[in-house]
């Protein structure tokens, strides 16, 4: 008991500032039963938002930063930008029927292609650079879009609450009226997502339009899935543990009490691996703490209001999170932290992204002005007043 009133005090201490090492509260290693074969792979799948780097040499630098973003949000002259490496290359004003709106979540850049959704009507616009590329019948907010050869690949929860769709160029692949989809991925040349009931129970697997369900290979319950060159990884929970593996492997976590659980995934890295971040809550304070799980490694990390995003894609895996007020935008690592910025803001996940041994965040001060660029300990500014929507690096040529 000593030791949970030392980490909720140390917990408390540093919920309102950021310190220049976030050290982890505590690593152990998990239990492990291993195949002979690691199972691991060279290439990082086809996935550009959760399979990992597809940089090549990590040591390289990008050919090109591309970041997009609303400039003058608030006011009539609003707009959405695109710039490469802080050069304006195009300025959309927003226009709902065209599928163009301010909303950080549906824009999505791939290089300098930006993706804009929109509701309007009854109907869902789907745009490229400001051009409808297609639109269907029904009020879709689009969690995630994947351009791929066949087509792009777009993963819809109804704006009602209930049921989504998977399509392939505004055609269905794949609809459900009730439940959510999630975690829309490619692997193997085949697109996967999640489907989960409305009952919280096991998800199901949608495989190019077919689902079938999932079910726990040791524990009681499927919390996340992925399917990572050909192999299935499970999250299960169980009675004394959080397990992944596949086939070949598993990994147990044991629990943390009294820590009180609220979330888990599962992230994909470049060696096409799995990681999990179990998200937990320390009980009466509500101090959030994370298990990041990583080959039957773990290491419990927490404090201030908790982790917004992580990302697994680079050689080394970065988390942002802010302080308890929000006075704080903290980049690193759950071990180190390498900035603490003052007074900034992320608008979502895509606006920042991790590639091979560099991350890169667009933040905004949250009492408005110039957009910034933190890139490997370095600020810039961007250049126009507003706040990033999204971040994509373009790979040495």
């Amino acid at each position: 008991m000593r030791f949970f009133i030392s980490l909720f005090l140390s917990l408390a201490l540093g919920l309102t500032s950021c310190s220049q090492t976030l050290a982890p509260i505590s690593q152990r290693r998990g239990g492990v039963l291993r195949s002979e074969s690691d199972g691991s792979g060279t290439s990082a799948g086809t996935d550009p938002v959760s399979s990992g780097d597809e940089s090549g040499d990590s040591e390289e630098v990008p050919s090109a930063i591309y970041v997009c973003g609303v400039e003058y949000p608030d006011t009539d002259s609003s707009q959405i930008v695109v710039l490469r490496d802080s050069t304006l290359m195009l300025a959309l004003l927003p226009d709902i029927p065209k599928g163009i709106g301010l909303d950080p979540d549906t824009h999505f850049l791939y290089s300098d292609k930006l993706y804009t959704t929109a509701s309007y009507g009854d109907k869902t616009i789907v745009a490229l650079g400001g051009q409808p590329v297609f639109s269907f019948e029904g009020r879709e907010y689009i969690s995630d879009i994947i351009p791929t050869s066949r087509g792009l690949w777009t993963l819809g929860n109804d704006r009602s609450g209930e049921g989504f769709a998977l399509r392939l160029d505004g055609k269905t692949v794949f609809k459900s009226g009730s439940g959510k989809g999630s975690c829309l991925h490619i692997d193997g040349g085949k697109t996967y997502c999640l489907y989960s009931s409305d009952d919280n129970q096991n998800p199901c697997l949608v495989e190019e339009g077919i689902y079938r369900d999932l079910s726990p290979r040791f524990g009681t319950r499927v919390l996340d899935a992925r399917v990572v060159e050909g192999e299935l990884w499970l999250l299960e929970q169980a009675e004394d543990a959080w397990i992944v593996s596949t086939s070949q492997e598993r990994f147990d976590y044991p629990p943390r009490p009294p820590f009180q659980f609220r979330g888990a995934r599962l992230y994909v890295r470049p060696d096409c691996r799995c990681s999990a971040v179990i998200s937990l809550q320390a009980p009466g304070m509500g101090v959030p703490v994370e298990l990041i799980c990583t080959d039957g490694e773990e290491m419990l990390t927490g404090g201030g209001g908790g982790s917004c995003y992580h990302y697994f894609e680079g050689s080394q895996p970065y988390l942002l999170r802010y302080d308890r007020l929000r006075s704080h935008l903290s980049i690193g690592t759950a071990a180190t932290e390498y900035a603490c910025l003052d007074s900034t803001l992320i608008s979502n996940r895509r606006a920042a992204q991790a590639w091979g041994s560099h991350f890169y965040a667009a933040c905004y001060p949250a009492a408005g002005g110039e957009a910034i660029l933190w890139s490997d300990g370095t600020v810039k500014g961007l250049g126009f007043d507003g706040y990033p929507t999204g971040v994509s690096v373009s790979p040495p040529k």
